[in-house]
C-alpha cells in the first residue's frame, strides 16, 4: 500500500513539473532547458517520454526555440490555488519531490497490478459504461501496458477491491492520460504568444483544464488512502461520476482550442507565421502521440466515443422515457395469444422483417407496443424505440427519427460506434439531410459492417408505435420503405414491430413491399370472444382497485360492497367497450374519479350508454364532457364553454405539452380559472400533481373527438383548429414582444463569443422560460396551421422587423438554432406576395406587358388572395378574403359583377378554355361553378371537409380539378358536377 501511495508522488511529478520551490510561487521568468517536443518518432516498443523529456536524442527532436518550464509551474500554481482548501492540502503533499526510492515502489506497483491481472483472468468481470463494453481483463492488461512504457501511470485499480468501482476507474484513466497531453502541448504553444486579452482567455481556459484534472486527482488519491471498507462506502468509483468527468475534460478541451483559435486574430502577420508553424508542429506532436501502442490504447475509449450531441433526439420518444413511464402495460392475463405470437416471430431468424399490428383508434395498439418493448428490453434484445405521439413536438414528426434510434443502437450495440462515427466526422450536418441518408449512414451501413464475430444470435427488435401519428404522408411512405431494407443486413437479425391505424397511406407503404417483408395483424379482426374476455379482465382488475381505494377512504356505510359491480354490469360494460379498451380505460378513470361516489359514476355512464346511439367515440367521451354542464344556468353554460374553449381547445392543439403555469402564462388566464377548468377532466387529459410535469392528452381520440369537423355546430364542445392556432400564434407573439422578453443579449453575457454549453441552464431558464421557450418554437407552427398571411404591417411583420435577431439568439440560447432554416422557409411561403406589392392588397393595377405601363389602377374594399384573366382578355376576376368573387370588364377597368355564396375567404380562380364558367375555390371547402353571361352559380362541389385552395380547368373544360389543404385532389364532371376520381 505504502509503495503504491508513494507511486502517485511520482507519477505526478512526472505529470506536473515542479521545482522545489513551494507549489505557490509565481515565476514565469526563471528559464529552463526542458520544453515540450514538436515531432517524436518512436518505434514501438520504445518507452514513450513525457512532452518535457521529449528532448532525448532517443526521441529524434527536430529543432525547435526552447520553452521556459516555469511557465508550465506558474499555470499549476495557478490552478493549484483555485482547488478548494482540502483538495489543494492533497495535491500538495504528493506533488512535492520525495526522497523515497521511485524504482522500489514502481517495482510493487507492478506486482500488484500484476495480482490484480490474475484475478480477473480467473473472474473474467465485465460491465458496461455509457454503452462500451469494459472487459476487465483487458483493461489491467492496458494498465500494465502504460506502467511498462510510460513509468508513469500508478495502479489505483490494484488496491480498488470493488470489480464495478475498478472498471469505472479504468475508463476516468483513459480520459485523463490524454487529456493531460492535450494540455502539454497547449502550454507549449501559449509560450510563444505575445501577451493580449485573448492570450488571457486561452491562459485561463488552460488553468480551469489544470484545475479540472487537479480535482479529478485529489479525490482519487483521498479515496485511495482509504481502508477497503470505507473505500466500499464511498464508493467515488461510479459510472456516472466518470462520465462526468469526461465530459466536463472533453468541454474544456474544446474551449481551449476556440481560445487558442481566437489568438490567432490578435497576432501581427510575422507572430502569426510563427504561431502557425508551432501550431502544425504540434499538431503532428499529438498525431504521433495517438499513433504510438502505449496512447493508441490509452486513448481507445476516446477514438470510440461518439459526441451524441450531434445526434439530436427526440425527447420522450422511447418507450421507457419519464414522460410514459406511468403509462399502462397489458394486463398478465390479457393479450396472451397475441404476445405469443409476437414472440415466436421475433425468435424466428428466417421470418418476415417486419410485424405490423394495426388497428383503429382505442384498440389498445400503444399499450401492447409498450408491452412489447419492455418484454424485449428486459431480455436484452431490445434495439430501440420510437413512439410517435402528435401533438408532442419532435414525436409527432419524422425529423428526428433516425436519429434517435441511432442514439439508443450505439448503446445496444457498441460495435458500430466506430462506423457511426465516421458517419457523423464525413457529414456534420447529417442530422439535417434526407430520411434515406440517415438511415443508409447511421444504420443501413453500421449494421452492415459489423464483422462476423459480432453477429447476433439472436435478433434485434425495434419497436415503432402509432406510425400513423407521424405528421407527413411522405415521410411515413418513405420510413416504410427504409425499414424495409433492414431485411437484406448479412449481419445483424433485425425485426422491426410497427403498430398504426390501418390508414390509406400505410397501407399502400406495405403493398408496395414484397409480401415476403411484413407479417400484418389487425386488431379488430381478432376473435371478439378474445376482446371481450380481456376487455372483461381488464374491468374486473380496474373496478376492483376502484372499489378497494374507495373504501378505503370512506370506511363508512358510504362503502362498497364487496361484489361491487357485479357480474352483469362487468358484462354490460364489456359489452359497450368492445372493441375499444379506450372506452374501458377512460370509463374506469371516470368512474374512480375520488372526487364522485363510483357507484352514481357508474350508473351515470351505463343511462347514458342506453339512451345514446351516437359513435363509440362519442359514448366515450360526451359523458365526461355533458356531465360539466349539470345544473348550470345558461348564462353559466356558456361561460364553461367559453373557458372550455379556451384553456382545452389550446391543450389539444399544443405542439408541445406544457406546464400548468406555462399555459397560464401564454393564455393570460388565472391560475383559479385553469384549475377550475382542469378539475373535472382527469379522465381524458394527464394532470400531475406535481407543477414541474406536463398536461398530457391520455389519448389522441380525444383530440379528435373534439376537432371532427362533423360536430361543428352539433357540439357546443367543438373546438375551431384554425381559429384556436390564428389565436394562439397571437398569443405567442404578444407574449414574445412584452417589454423585456426578448432583447439583444438576453441572458447578459459578459463575451458575446461565449460557447452555449459554458452558459448555466439556470440563467438560460430564467431570462427564457419554458413558456417563452414554446413561443419561440411554435408561433410559427401555429400561425402555419391557422392558414394565416403575412401580410405588409400585421404583427408578424412587426415582430420580424423589430425581433428577428433577438429571436434567433433565443432560439439559439435554448439549443434549436438549427430549427431555424424551416422556420424562415415556412415564413416565407406564408408571405402574401399579391399584396405586398399592391397596397395592402386593397388595390389591383393592370400593365401593359408590350409597353411596361400601367393602364389601369382599381381599388376596392377587402384583400385578394387571387386574380385571373379570362382566355378571351375581355375580363378578369379577382378572389377575396371577404368572400366573394368580383369580374372586372379589362378596357374599362369597371365593376362588371360581384358573386356571393362563399362562407369562407376565396383562395383560388380559374376560367374555363371558352371563358363562359368561372370556378372558385374557397376554404368553406366547397368549389362554385358560375356562368360568366348570366353570373349564376351553376354548380356546388365539396369533396371532404378540407378547406379548398387550388383549382383549374382541364383543356377541353370538360373536367374540372380541385386541390384540398390536406393533400388529395378530386376530378370533376364540368357539366353533371359528378365526382369522377380522387387523388
Amino acid at each position: 500500500m505504502i509503495g503504491t501511495r508513494l507511486e502517485f508522488a511520482h507519477r505526478l511529478r512526472r505529470l506536473f513539473p515542479h521545482s522545489s520551490n513551494s507549489v505557490g510561487e509565481n515565476d514565469e521568468s526563471v528559464p529552463s532547458s526542458s520544453s515540450a517536443a514538436t515531432a517524436i518518432s518512436v518505434s514501438p516498443n520504445a518507452v514513450l517520454p513525457t512532452l518535457s523529456e521529449a528532448r532525448s536524442p532517443s526521441c529524434q527532436i527536430q529543432s525547435r526555440a526552447p520553452v521556459p518550464n516555469a511557465r508550465s509551474r506558474h499555470l499549476l500554481s495557478k490552478a493549484i490555488q483555485l482547488l478548494k482548501e482540502h483538495e489543494r492540502a492533497i495535491i500538495q503533499k504528493y506533488i512535492l519531490p520525495s526522497t523515497v526510492d521511485v524504482k522500489s515502489a514502481l517495482k510493487d506497483v507492478l506486482d500488484a497490478v500484476r495480482e490484480k491481472k490474475k484475478i480477473c483472468n480467473t473472474k473474467r468481470w465485465t460491465f458496461t459504461i455509457r454503452g462500451r463494453i469494459i472487459r476487465l481483463k483487458e483493461e489491467a492488461d492496458k494498465v500494465v501496458s502504460w506502467l511498462d512504457r510510460f513509468k508513469q501511470v500508478g495502479d489505483i485499480a490494484a488496491a480498488v477491491s470493488e470489480s464495478r468501482q475498478m472498471a469505472a476507474l479504468l475508463t476516468g484513466l483513459q480520459t485523463a492520460l490524454y487529456t493531460v497531453h492535450q494540455l502539454k502541448a497547449y502550454i507549449d504553444y501559449l509560450q510563444i504568444l505575445p501577451d493580449t486579452p485573448t492570450r488571457t482567455n486561452f491562459k485561463n481556459a488552460l488553468i480551469d483544464l489544470h484545475v479540472h484534472l487537479l480535482q479529478f486527482l485529489a479525490r482519487a488519491i483521498r479515496i485511495y488512502e482509504k481502508n477497503s471498507l470505507s473505500r466500499a462506502v464511498d464508493s467515488f468509483w461510479k459510472p456516472e461520476e466518470v462520465r462526468d468527468f469526461e465530459d466536463k475534460s472533453n468541454k474544456l478541451a474544446a474551449r481551449a482550442e476556440i481560445k487558442a483559435s481566437n489568438c490567432d486574430q490578435t497576432l501581427s502577420d510575422c507572430d502569426r507565421n510563427k504561431a502557425n508553424q508551432r501550431k502544425e508542429q504540434l499538431q503532428k506532436v499529438l498525431e504521433e502521440l495517438k499513433a504510438l501502442q502505449g496512447i493508441e490504447e490509452s486513448i481507445n475509449i476516446l477514438i470510440s466515443k461518439i459526441d451524441l450531441a450531434k445526434l439530436p433526439c427526440a425527447e420522450g420518444a422511447a418507450f421507457d422515457s419519464y414522460a410514459d413511464e406511468l403509462d399502462a402495460r397489458c394486463h398478465p392475463e390479457t393479450r396472451k395469444d397475441l404476445l405469443n405470437q409476437i414472440r415466436e416471430w421475433a425468435g424466428d431468424s428466417h421470418g418476415k422483417c417486419i410485424f405490423w399490428l394495426n388497428g383503429m383508434a382505442g384498440t389498445g395498439k400503444s399499450t401492447i407496443s409498450r408491452t412489447v418493448a419492455q418484454s424485449f428490453a428486459d431480455d436484452g434484445q431490445l434495439g430501440a424505440s420510437f413512439f410517435f405521439k402528435r401533438g408532442e413536438g419532435e414525436r409527432g414528426n419524422a425529423s428526428k427519427f433516425f436519429t434517435t434510434i441511432t442514439t439508443q443502437l450505439v448503446r445496444t450495440l457498441p460495435d458500430i460506434v466506430p462506423f457511426v462515427r465516421d458517419a457523423i466526422d464525413n457529414q456534420p450536418d447529417i442530422a439535417a439531410k434526407s430520411l434515406k441518408t440517415q438511415f443508409e449512414k447511421l444504420i443501413l451501413r453500421p449494421l452492415s459492417q459489423i464483422t462476423q464475430a459480432y453477429i447476433q444470435a439472436s435478433p434485434l427488435v425495434v419497436v415503432v408505435d402509432a406510425l400513423d401519428e407521424c405528421e407527413k404522408e411522405g415521410d411515413v411512405r418513405n420510413l416504410l420503405y427504409l425499414l424495409g431494407q433492414t431485411q437484406r443486413l448479412p449481419t445483424v437479425h433485425v425485426r422491426i414491430f410497427l403498430t398504426s391505424r390501418p390508414k390509406l397511406p400505410i397501407r399502400l407503404g406495405f403493398k408496395k413491399m414484397s409480401p415476403d417483408a411484413h407479417q400484418d395483424v389487425r386488431l379488430h379482426e381478432i376473435s371478439p370472444t378474445t376482446i371481450q374476455h380481456d376487455i372483461s379482465v381488464f374491468l374486473k382488475d380496474e373496478l376492483a382497485k376502484i372499489r378497494k381505494k374507495f373504501n378505503h377512504l370512506h370506511p363508512t356505510s358510504s362503502s362498497l360492497p364487496l361484489d361491487w359491480p357485479g357480474e352483469s354490469k362487468i358484462q354490460s360494460l364489456t359489452q359497450i367497450a368492445s372493441p375499444l379498451f379506450i372506452f374501458a380505460a377512460t370509463m374506469c378513470r371516470f368512474v374512480g374519479d375520488n372526487r364522485w361516489n363510483p357507484k352514481e359514476q357508474l350508473a351515470a355512464v351505463l343511462e347514458y350508454q342506453a339512451a345514446s346511439q351516437a359513435s363509440q367515440l362519442d359514448r366515450t367521451y360526451f359523458p365526461i364532457l355533458e356531465k360539466l354542464l349539470l345544473g348550470l344556468t345558461n348564462a353559466q353554460k356558456e361561460r364553461l364553454i367559453q373557458e372550455f374553449q379556451e384553456i382545452v381547445g389550446s391543450i389539444i392543439v399544443l405542439a408541445d405539452p406544457l406546464l400548468i403555469d406555462s399555459i397560464r402564462n401564454l393564455l393570460r388566464v388565472s391560475r383559479e380559472m385553469a384549475e377550475r377548468r382542469l378539475d373535472s377532466l382527469h379522465s381524458v387529459l394527464s394532470i400531475p400533481t406535481n407543477p414541474a410535469s406536463s398536461i398530457r392528452l391520455l389519448h389522441l381520440s380525444f383530440r379528435e373527438f373534439l376537432l371532427d369537423p362533423e360536430k361543428r355546430g352539433n357540439s357546443v364542445f367543438w373546438v375551431d383548429e384554425r381559429k384556436r392556432n390564428k389565436i394562439l400564434a397571437n398569443r405567442c407573439l404578444e407574449h414574445l414582444t412584452r417589454p423585456g422578453c426578448l432583447t439583444r443579449n438576453i441572458c447578459s453575457l459578459e463575451s458575446p463569443g461565449t460557447l452555449r454549453t459554458e452558459i448555466n441552464a439556470q440563467t438560460i431558464e430564467k431570462a427564457l422560460p419554458s413558456d417563452v421557450q414554446y413561443a419561440c418554437r411554435y408561433w410559427v407552427h401555429h400561425l402555419e396551421c391557422s392558414s394565416e398571411r403575412i401580410r405588409d404591417g400585421d404583427n408578424v411583420y412587426v415582430f420580424l422587423r423589430e425581433h428577428f435577431l433577438h429571436w434567433l439568439e433565443a432560439l439559439s440560447l435554448i439549443g434549436k438554432i438549427s430549427d431555424s432554416i424551416a422556420l424562415i422557409d415556412t415564413l416565407r411561403s406564408l408571405v402574401d406576395l399579391l399584396e405586398s406589392i399592391s397596397n395592402s392588397g386593397k388595390t389591383i393595377r393592370l400593365w401593359n406587358v408590350a409597353t411596361g405601363k400601367r393602364t389601369q389602377q382599381l381599388k376596392c374594399q377587402g384583400r385578394f388572395n387571387a386574380i385571373t384573366f379570362s382566355p378571351n382578355g375581355e375580363l378578369f376576376a379577382s378572389g377575396s378574403m371577404g368572400n366573394t368573387v368580383r369580374l372586372w370588364n379589362v378596357a374599362t377597368g369597371e365593376l362588371v359583377q360581384q358573386l356571393q355564396g362563399h362562407s369562407d375567404e376565396v383562395c383560388a380562380i380559374a376560367f374555363s378554355p371558352n371563358s363562359q364558367l368561372l370556378a372558385s375555390a374557397s376554404r368553406d371547402s366547397t368549389v362554385r361553378l358560375w356562368d360568366v353571361a348570366t353570373k349564376e352559380q351553376v354548380q356546388q362541389l365539396k369533396g371532404d371537409s378540407s378547406a379548398t385552395v387550388l383549382t383549374s380547368f382541364s383543356p377541353n373544360g370538360q373536367l374540372l380539378a380541385s386541390a384540398s389543404e390536406n393533400g388529395i385532389i378530386w376530378l370533376w364532371a364540368v357539366v353533371t358536377g359528378k365526382q369522377i376520381q380522387q387523388l
